[in-house]
């Protein structure tokens, strides 16, 4: 569905295909190196499957947690159709930020909802001095730039043509980052070895720990 005319995953459970699975063959490599402990991913079937082709990179079962906090925004019924006839829209619904997708959920409910897990997995990963491995979409890794860029204040005031754009990924699809905590700082790194100033890093920290101490 993002070969061709892109079309809108989101929540639609569809299973990756030969291509995308040749891919995540080549992702569990790069990830089997990091030898993560614990495995978070998505409950849709296209994380399951990357997981699982991480674990058979490792050659050894690790824990893993599936949760639905890791899919990515629900977009209810705009789901499955083009990018291009639906983007107006898309746009629209992300300025707007608390009007929830027909059928789905608003930006800001999906961002909360992330986030909010997300945090809990870094500090479990700082507690822990091991590394893991987060297995989620590619709205979600967005979500991640930002939020390492300026915490939670820059993910819900990016401009929405930057959320939305493809060419904004940090990533490509069957792509990796690293976050790195280091000295009070967090580092990110990721396929175009981009590694974000210490002083943005060291603000998203800041900005972690004071949305975990929210209600």
């Amino acid at each position: 569905m993002n070969v061709g005319t892109e079309r809108i995953r989101g929540w639609q459970d569809i299973p990756l295909d030969p291509n995308g699975m040749d891919k995540v063959r080549g992702l569990g490599k790069d990830v089997a190196e990091h030898q993560p402990v614990t495995i978070f991913s998505s409950d849709l079937t296209r994380a399951v499957q990357t997981t699982e082709a991480i674990l058979f990179e490792m050659g050894t079962n690790v824990p893993t947690v599936k949760r639905m906090e890791l899919r990515p925004w629900n977009v209810g019924k705009l789901t499955g159709m083009p990018v291009k006839d639906i983007k107006d829209e898309l746009l629209r619904l992300l300025k707007a930020k608390t009007e929830p997708a027909p059928g789905g959920e608003a930006y800001d409910d999906f961002a909360q909802r992330f986030v909010t897990f997300f945090v809990d997995i870094t500090t479990y990963a700082r507690k822990l001095g091991k590394p893991v491995a987060v297995v989620t979409h590619s709205r979600n890794v967005r979500v991640v730039r930002a939020l390492v860029d300026g915490g939670i204040h820059k993910v819900m005031t990016e401009a929405p043509d930057k959320v939305l754009l493809r060419d904004e990924d940090p990533v490509e699809p069957a792509g990796h980052g690293v976050l790195i905590w280091n000295g009070g700082r967090w580092n990110w790194t990721d396929d175009t070895d981009t590694i974000h100033t210490p002083d943005s890093a060291a603000k998203a920290g800041r900005s972690i720990h004071r949305r975990l101490a929210s209600p």
